[in-house]
């Protein structure tokens, strides 16, 4: 999962093999019981490269485990930080509970579940690209059964910028700082209903 993973965020996946890196990838994540086999290395890319892929689906699978190793499985054995290990309990710890390298991935969450993203070759956030990962490639199935509602907000240099979907309606959103510019964008065959928009 490590260099797979590696390998499509360096760009070293040749141009038509993404599919078929997808299905390795995904095929591994199954053999595993859809659970991540990853380091430190790996966490901080395994959930974007899924979704990279078209596979959010797979990734939301992984995240919202509750068996080891896990992150549930740390919150619900009572963590408050992130642990060296996948395994043990605040009753028998197995190493450190301070571990902040096994939350390298947590960007995953606000830049592809929620889709709030600096625009590409821009600064400052003064251009933000909203779109939230909400189908996956498969038959461009939605999440949406396993994921009912997103919220996120990123403090930038210009103000708060903050993005938000549900479902079952579809209803996305995303805001802006003043003197910014929100771009919006969806896969090919979906498409935003409207937007309303306020400018003071």
């Amino acid at each position: 999962q490590t260099i797979i993973s590696l390998g499509v965020t360096l760009g070293l996946v040749p141009e038509g093999d993404e599919e078929a890196v997808a299905k390795n990838l995904v095929d591994d994540i199954a053999a595993n019981d859809w659970h991540l086999n990853v380091g430190i290395v790996g966490v901080k890319y395994l959930l974007p490269t899924l979704s990279k892929l078209g596979r959010t689906d797979v990734a939301l699978m992984i995240a919202q485990q509750r068996s080891p190793p896990s992150y549930i499985y740390m919150v619900e054995q009572g963590a408050t930080t992130m642990w060296e290990t996948w395994t043990g309990t605040t009753y028998q710890p197995t190493a450190s509970w301070n571990h902040i390298m096994f939350g390298a991935n947590s960007e995953w969450y606000y830049k592809h579940l929620a889709g709030l993203n600096l625009a590409p070759g821009t600064r400052g956030w003064q251009h933000i690209d909203f779109h939230p990962r909400v189908w996956s490639a498969p038959a461009s199935a939605s999440i949406c059964a396993n994921l009912s509602s997103v919220e996120a907000s990123v403090a930038t240099p210009r103000g708060l910028a903050a993005a938000a979907w549900s479902c079952p309606t579809d209803a996305t959103c995303g805001d802006a700082p003043e003197n910014s510019n929100l771009e919006l964008s969806c896969l090919d065959g979906q498409l935003i209903s409207s937007v309303d928009f306020a400018s003071y």
